[in-house]
């Protein structure tokens, strides 16, 4: 990528946005022609439900969100260096930790996170 084309990348991404109640962000890192994207959410759960449901629920969601992402950043780059990025998508996984746990409260809390790996070309 030529100078113009990093800077409207750069401003591309400095849009993207989590939660305005902070829950979910979702943050960027370009390497060369890599760039990966990383969606975190704070998960609460109980323990007799378990974290599973909550989260296929946050890794249903955070699919959705980085998609539309990836499409915001590509509109807003076309739009700034008049010229269209191709994005393709190298890996996607994801994790879960858990930050929050006593043995007196049956409530725990944890981040969920997602990492989708593409190539700018």
């Amino acid at each position: 990528m030529n100078f113009k084309q990093v800077n409207a990348m750069g401003q591309a991404l400095d849009e993207l946005r989590g939660s305005t109640d902070g829950t979910t962000s979702i943050t960027s890192n370009v390497t060369g022609d890599r760039l990966r994207l990383t969606y975190t959410s704070i998960v609460h759960y109980t323990e007799p439900e378990g974290m599973r449901p909550q989260v296929m629920r946050e890794s249903e969601r955070s699919i959705a969100i980085l998609k539309d992402a990836v499409k915001k950043v590509s509109v807003r780059f076309k739009e700034l260096a008049t010229e269209s990025v191709k994005m393709k998508e190298l890996s996607t996984n994801d994790s879960f930790e858990v930050i929050v746990s006593t043995a007196h409260s049956p409530r725990k809390v944890g981040y969920y996170r997602r990492f989708v790996d593409l190539e700018v070309g």
